[in-house]
């Protein structure tokens, strides 16, 4: 429901030296953009409208990354 949150959490640990960014979109395929802030292995949405969310992880020692994608948010 409009004005409701939902807490998104990667399941798991935090990983020691790696990154966490959020990304929304409002299409499965894309395109996402950064969610300004959202660089902890958990956010918390508010979202207005049906809204797509992926994690990006990096690890910073290599540089490789993995992507964790959420379904849907619908209201």
């Amino acid at each position: 429901c409009t004005g409701s949150s939902s807490t998104l959490s990667l399941s798991g640990a935090t990983i020691s030296g790696s990154t966490y960014q959020w990304q929304s979109a409002s299409a499965a395929g894309g395109p996402y953009s950064n969610i300004a802030g959202a660089t902890s292995s958990t956010y918390v949405a508010s979202p207005t409208s049906t809204t797509y969310y992926q994690c990006v992880v990096t690890c910073t020692a290599s540089g490789s990354s993995s992507t964790s994608a959420y379904t849907a948010i619908t209201l």
